[in-house]
């Protein structure tokens, strides 16, 4: 063999060995992080059964502050903490408002859906007629997935209520929304970090600020991502109620980071100082866990959002919200919160956390009653300390960094721009488990590759490969049915509480892999009425490997009374899948029925 053979021999093993480390963790990698990118509620609320609240109204006399929403939902950590601020101040009455009064989704900073729904106080028309002047504030959060051709409703709404006392509070990238009504030109502002060049170019007269929380321009307070919306609320309401008003609400909301008052000057985020890190434990954590947040009355906004944003965006983990019944919950200041489950009809978790509030008596009666029915998940209070020396930001970074690593709180936190205190992480470390994982993962691919180049029959190789590989898939795909020989797999069940007979046929069936198709769901009472315009939602599970549908299924139309059409039904691969139905009728009346699906 020549040196020139020997080199390119050396360099070909050398590569092969560095690919293999390199794509079969990778390959993991990606699909790990699709399937928990993909794992998210749908955005569209469930059908709220009952009757919308009454609009509320308080007493006139304070000033007027409006919190905005889409007719698609809001941000919640650009809307809870702003509301909860303004309203604890005691210096405004405080609305949430949106074009029309229904069901909304509050988003994480990911503009997915966190399962946590509300209805806003007032629509434009309730406004027009109860309110009708222009307020002192606007609040401007970021609207999910906000364009000026279908949002021009807000815009509209903003550019016809600036009055002359007006002052404007964009949170995020809200301040795009405020940039849409041309208030900007001329003026300096700042807005997410990801929003800057995009709106230096929309409003190029206006001067853009970066690596500040918030600037101030007179009537016009405008703040970088999510969380520091905390300190531009609090100015503004030191601006408009008076330092003393701010550190009151401040106290008693257990924010003790007061210095952006003084000086809203912010380092830099790296954006891979928060992405690495997320990527990593999503990549190469097992699963995800489940998560209820228990919902009652008083609970606190702020606190709300400090549990929820934090934990959705981590991916190492999904929320559901849970109350007793599945009607409006009412927060410690008004806000109307709908959950998406009641204590029946909640899928099976992992956790049971509830947030902080100003009610004891409800918070104990809710936790008492999900105790009553689930007694093997008792409920953790984490937030107890939330309002005196922390807020509930504080308290998920921490449940974060000793439950998972220190470098996935710390990226979690520099994600939502919340000036964390890494010494109360504690001394959980780094990622060493998801480390090890990617490392074995690499160990396997070079393995495949030592295999492959000391074959002794070196023709045979890419056949053997090829069979071994097709083997491989086989096993990992194909399902054993005596395995499951345990598990009903009817197409036809009574509901959980036996509320309703359901029948589903597919199309194709039996139900395809890999294959966007439709199902057809048959509803019935127990002695068979069809059961005419009812509410349902679609959730599926893959139990055994912890990840849920690639897709958002949804019923699109009721082809026939009682019988709905599933539409964007995806299993991505073969296996025991579980597909829940929650279904409410006209009556309010909620119940879950699940099938068993052994897909090969």
């Amino acid at each position: 063999m020549s040196n020139a053979d020997g080199f390119l021999r050396k360099a070909f093993t050398t590569a092969a060995y560095l690919g293999a480390v390199l794509i079969v963790p990778g390959v993991i990698a990606g699909l790990s992080l699709s399937t928990k990118l993909n794992n998210v509620p749908a955005m569209t609320p469930p059908v709220h059964a009952g009757d919308l609240p009454a609009a509320r109204v308080a007493d006139p006399t304070p000033k007027t502050a409006v919190v905005l929403s889409s007719a698609f939902g809001a941000e919640i950590t650009d809307t809870l903490p702003t509301f909860d601020i303004l309203a604890t101040s005691g210096a405004f009455n405080v609305y949430t408002v949106a074009p029309e009064r229904t069901v909304l989704p509050l988003t994480n900073s990911m503009s997915n859906a966190t399962g946590l729904d509300f209805i806003t106080d007032l629509s434009y028309a309730d406004y027009e007629s109860q309110i009708g002047s222009a307020p002192d504030l606007i609040a401007i959060p970021y609207l999910p997935n906000y364009s000026l051709e279908r949002d021009l409703a807000v815009v509209d709404w903003i550019r016809a209520h600036i009055g002359p006392n007006t002052t404007i509070l964009t949170i995020c990238a809200g301040t795009e929304v405020l940039a849409d009504t041309g208030l900007l030109e001329g003026r300096t502002a700042t807005t997410n970090t990801g929003w800057m060049e995009k709106l230096e170019l929309r409003v190029p007269t206006a001067t853009w600020v970066r690596n500040v929380r918030y600037v101030d321009d007179g009537n016009i307070i405008s703040s970088t991502n999510l969380a520091s919306g905390i300190d531009a609320t609090l100015h503004t309401v030191e601006r408009l109620a008076g330092r003393p008003a701010a550190e009151t609400a401040a106290r008693r909301l257990g924010y003790t980071h007061l210095h952006a008052l003084d000086d809203p000057r912010l380092p830099a985020v790296s954006a891979l100082s928060v992405v690495v890190p997320v990527a990593l434990n999503g990549a190469f954590t097992s699963g995800q866990q489940s998560i209820g947040v228990l919902l009652y009355d008083g609970m606190d906004e702020l606190s709300l959002a400090g549990l929820i944003d934090p934990y959705t965006i981590s991916l190492i983990a999904t929320l559901v919200t849970v109350a007793p019944e599945r009607t409006v919950v009412r927060s410690q200041h008004g806000v109307a919160l709908v959950p998406r489950y009641d204590f029946r009809t909640a899928p099976p978790l992992d956790r049971a956390l509830i947030a902080a509030g100003a009610s004891p008596e409800s918070k104990q009666q809710v936790m008492t009653n999900w105790s009553r029915l689930q007694p093997g998940r008792p409920v953790e209070d984490l937030f107890q300390n939330v309002g005196t020396s922390e807020t509930a930001y504080d308290a998920t970074l921490r449940d974060l960094a000793h439950r998972q690593n220190t470098m996935l709180a710390r990226a979690v936190g520099q994600s939502q721009y919340y000036p964390f205190d890494e010494s109360d992480f504690g001394s959980s470390g780094p990622p060493w488990s998801q480390a090890l994982a990617a490392l074995a993962l690499g160990l396997i691919g070079a393995g495949l590759v030592f295999g492959l180049m000391h074959l002794p029959i070196r023709r045979l190789q890419p056949a053997v490969v090829a069979s071994l590989l097709v083997v491989a898939s086989a096993g990992c795909m194909q399902a054993d049915p005596a395995k499951y020989a345990d598990k009903d797999l009817s197409t036809h069940q009574f509901s959980a509480h036996q509320l309703f007979q359901v029948g589903f046929t597919a199309s194709p069936t039996p139900p395809p892999v890999d294959q966007l198709h439709t199902w057809n769901l048959q509803v019935t009472t127990p002695d068979g009425r069809p059961v005419e315009h009812a509410a349902v939602m679609v959730r599926g599970d893959m139990p055994e490997h912890g990840h849920g549908l690639p897709t958002q299924p949804r019923i699109t139309r009721e082809t026939s009374p009682g019988t709905y059409m599933v539409e964007g039904m995806k299993f991505q691969m073969g296996g025991w899948w579980v597909v829940d139905f929650d279904i409410t009728d006209g009556d309010g009346q909620t119940d879950t029925v699940r099938f068993n699906l052994v897909l090969q």
